[in-house]
């Protein structure tokens, strides 16, 4: 195992994930022995902003912890807690409404702090115990802060897990990823269409609905209609 000092980090170089933008590996906090993982990236400007963000939510169950920022090689650094797990994939529709439910939650609490995260997918959710279907919410580059009235004003691109393109979005943008990805572990699609229980296909129809008036617009209706859909 190849490793490098950078800073007080004892970094295994062996790279663990990747995005447009990153790179992320594991590593050691030499001073108190404790695991980490660095997302290092070449945009400084991005990775102070990502940080940032991370910073005002906190410690939740659900969302991915920060530790530390640091500039090095000129990249930016970010430390957070390493998960164990893995990405999304095929799930049971109680496994899917169950990790649906819990990703609703952790956007309830990112909301709450004035953040609306803007990329939720698959890929930015680690299953971290597959038993208890527990998990976190990563990656918060495209983040967006929500202005006094809610709603973040400036462009944003749709994409698979998106709804259409926007000029301003709110919560209701993230509860449209959620359906997606809903959707997505269920059939393969993020297209309702093959949802086989009518009430769960009028839950996730809702929440992707085109229209953002027309969709959720508080987690905790969204979380129990989930709840109850079967009963």
């Amino acid at each position: 195992m190849r490793t490098e000092l950078w800073g007080k980090y004892e970094v295994n170089l062996a790279q663990k994930g990747y995005g447009g933008t990153s790179a992320v590996y594991f590593g050691i906090d030499s001073l108190n022995q404790k695991k980490v993982a660095i997302k290092k990236m070449a945009n400084i400007a991005l990775g102070l902003k990502e940080a940032w963000i991370m910073n005002i939510y906190g410690k939740n169950e659900w969302l991915v912890e920060f530790f530390d920022f640091f500039i090095h090689d000129n990249h930016a650094c970010i430390v957070m807690e390493q998960l164990s797990g893995s990405v999304l994939d095929s799930l049971s529709e109680k496994e899917a409404v169950k990790v649906t439910i819990n990703l609703l939650k952790g956007l309830q609490f990112l909301h709450s702090k004035g953040i609306l995260h803007a990329d939720i997918s698959p890929r930015n959710i680690i299953l971290t115990n597959k038993n208890t279907l527990s998990l976190k919410i990563i990656d918060f580059e495209s983040a967006k802060l929500k202005d006094l009235e809610g709603v973040y004003k400036g462009e944003v691109k749709n994409w698979i897990f998106a709804p259409p393109s926007s000029k301003e979005i709110d919560d209701s943008y993230d509860f449209y990823s959620a359906a997606a990805v809903c959707t997505y572990v269920l059939t393969g699609e993020v297209k309702t269409q093959n949802i086989t229980h009518a009430k769960l296909k009028v839950i996730l129809e809702k929440a992707m609905n085109k229209d953002p008036k027309q969709r959720y617009r508080k987690a905790a209706d969204f979380i129990q209609d989930l709840e109850t859909y079967d009963v």
